[in-house]
């Protein structure tokens, strides 16, 4: 089991309060995004990551590099005109044998990893999505799920009043499904548009033969941050949760 972390893209929308790193080097509670998945993944029990890196990738390799933990690189040359799906994609022969796949700019508790692993095992499914039960808008990316919390659509796309919540960016996959969803990424590589895609794409197109099971999780134990709105209300989950982080201010 592998942990694949997609941190390639430039943050074009955070880059509004002033912050030009890559995402996964923002602040937090500890250190930063990247710190906080690196500490997760290892109480996880997963000692193998791979970080498919683009905008500043230097910059993330370095941060990575002070953890205790063996890396592979996946380098995206193309992470200014390309989306997950494509990232994921160059990553796909690191998913064999099941993998764990996160998007960098998600914090979220260390106990997430350890209940979509428990999950999917008890289950017998083949993976786990980490899910939060709301309202939501154009812009996240929606699970609608049946009565078992069996994962029938992944997408953007979905009509909003039809979905269960937001799938944010955490996901759990064993063996049989992390096959199925390479070889998913490698159908759907030449095809129109596929490069601009999202990685859930790949998730929803192996959803009919590989079950998958949504994860509930709570409104405070996660948060995926696009936004400069997104980190303020980051910013104020830690505080009230009595932990500590620093405000970015714009330089």
């Amino acid at each position: 089991m592998k942990a694949i972390i997609l941190a390639a893209g430039m943050g074009r929308r955070i880059a509004a309060m002033g912050w030009h790193k890559p995402k996964c080097l923002l602040p937090c509670p500890g250190g930063t995004l990247l710190d906080n998945a690196m500490r997760a993944i290892a109480s996880a029990g997963i000692s193998d990551v791979v970080l498919v890196t683009g905008f500043e990738h230097a910059q993330v390799e370095a941060a990575a590099l002070v953890h205790p933990i063996n890396f592979g690189f996946v380098h995206n040359p193309e992470f200014g005109s390309t989306n997950t799906q494509f990232s994921a994609y160059l990553a796909r022969k690191h998913m064999h044998g099941g993998f764990l796949l996160l998007n960098a700019d998600v914090w979220f508790v260390p106990d997430v990893l350890t209940r979509l692993r428990d999950a999917a095992e008890s289950r017998h499914a083949g993976g786990a999505l980490a899910v939060q039960r709301k309202a939501c808008g154009s812009e996240e990316v929606k699970v609608m799920l049946d009565q078992s919390n069996r994962v029938v659509r992944i997408g953007k796309d979905l009509d909003t009043t039809d979905s269960a919540g937001e799938y944010v960016g955490i996901g759990w996959f064993g063996q049989l499904s992390a096959a199925s969803i390479a070889r998913q990424l490698e159908k759907e590589h030449d095809k129109s548009g596929s490069r601009v895609r999202f990685v859930e794409s790949a998730f929803d197109g192996v959803l009919a033969a590989d079950a998958m099971i949504g994860v509930e999780i709570g409104l405070a134990e996660a948060i995926e941050i696009d936004t400069p709105a997104d980190f303020e209300a980051a910013c104020d989950l830690w505080h009230s949760a009595d932990l500590t982080t620093t405000r970015i201010k714009a330089r």
